[in-house]
Order: structure tokens, then sequence, then C-alpha cells
């Protein structure tokens, strides 16, 4: 497997969470662990969705809410079925551990249609709280894209636009063990990330 590149931002505007964007090449490359995300994150998934299967699509939800996603955003052609399908997965959770959801422990779900890719972002790192239940150990918002490289280089661009600078790369490869590296502002060498796990 291609190693994954996960940029940092530092944190968003009004919250305490480190920005995080993370470029895939399919949706199933999504990594099963990574390690610079705090327990619970916001999640904003931005990809075209029409011609992925619902396997893939259930998969991917599932991952990302055993990960700690407590709330999501999706944007992009057929977002309102991956919102959905997020939904089905939070359902079968609750119903698989017995365990009854309250106000301060709903996870959310947003779906972005019509809005433009810096208008949902926007909302996302402005209005985007998880319940209170998660609030203290949601450090993080990590946002996906897949398979577009212009919709990445817009989304890189507006993260720098918003978030203030300092912007760390981090290098993930699951072929080595989850071994991570990263560099400063683009252009430092790169040095080892100790895990923290």
């Amino acid at each position: 497997m291609e190693p994954l590149e996960i940029k940092a931002f530092g944190f968003e505007p009004d919250a305490p969470r480190n920005v995080f964007h993370l470029a895939l090449p399919r949706l199933e490359a999504f990594p099963a662990h990574l390690p610079m995300l705090s327990p619970e994150f916001t999640l904003f998934l931005a990809c075209d969705s029409r011609n992925i299967p619902l396997s893939a699509l259930d998969t991917f939800a599932k991952m990302a809410l055993a990960q700690g996603a407590v709330y999501v955003c999706t944007w992009g052609p057929d977002c309102e079925r991956v919102h959905d399908i997020f939904d089905e997965a939070i359902v079968g959770r609750l119903l698989d551990g017995g365990e009854a959801a309250s106000p301060h422990s709903t996870i959310t779900t947003t779906w972005h249609h019509g809005e433009t890719l810096e208008e949902a972002l926007d909302f996302f790192l402005t209005a985007a709280a998880p319940g209170d239940d998660y609030a203290a150990g949601c450090e993080a918002a990590l946002v996906i894209s897949v398979d577009n490289q212009e919709r990445a280089v817009r989304i890189d661009n507006f993260l720098s636009s918003q978030v203030p600078p300092g912007t760390r790369t981090y290098i993930y490869s699951s072929d080595s063990d989850g071994i991570m590296w990263m560099r400063d502002d683009f252009d430092e060498p790169l040095e080892e990330f100790a895990e923290s796990t």
C-alpha cells in the first residue's frame, strides 16, 4: 500500500480541535488506525459516492465510528446516501451495544448538498460541535477527500486560509506496522513520529 499523507493545519478558529486533511486515492484506503487523532473527532467527508458500492461506504462508516467519529458532515454527489449509511451504522452500534442514546451522547450527521465545498467546510469548522459527552475527548477535526486532486487542493487552500499557520504533514504507511513520519511546513526533513498508543 502506498503511504498516505495526512496534513495537520493547527486549531479550528472556534474550537480547540486540531484540523487534519487526509486525501485518499479511494475510500477503501482509509486506514484502520490514525494515531494522531484524539479519542473522539469530527469528520468531514468530501467525495463523489455515486459509484462507490454500498458495502464500501458501510465499511468506511463503521471504521470511522469505531475510531471515534462523533460528528459527521458529508459533501459531494450522493452525499445524502452517505449520510443515511452513517445514520444506519450509528443505530446499529446502539442496538448491538444495548446502549440508550441520550441528548448528550448523540452522534450528529449532516449532509451538504447544494452548498459549495467552501460553504460546507465553513460549517464544519465553525458549527460542527460534538455532544456534551464527547466534547472533552474531541480534540481533532478530520477532513477526508477521495479520488480528486483538484478538490484536495481546494480543501488545503481553504483550511490554510481559515486555520492559523503551522502546517505539519504526517506520512502514514500500514506496510511498516503503522510507523509514522512527519515534517513541518512541507520543507523540513522527515523525522520519526512516535505513536502515543
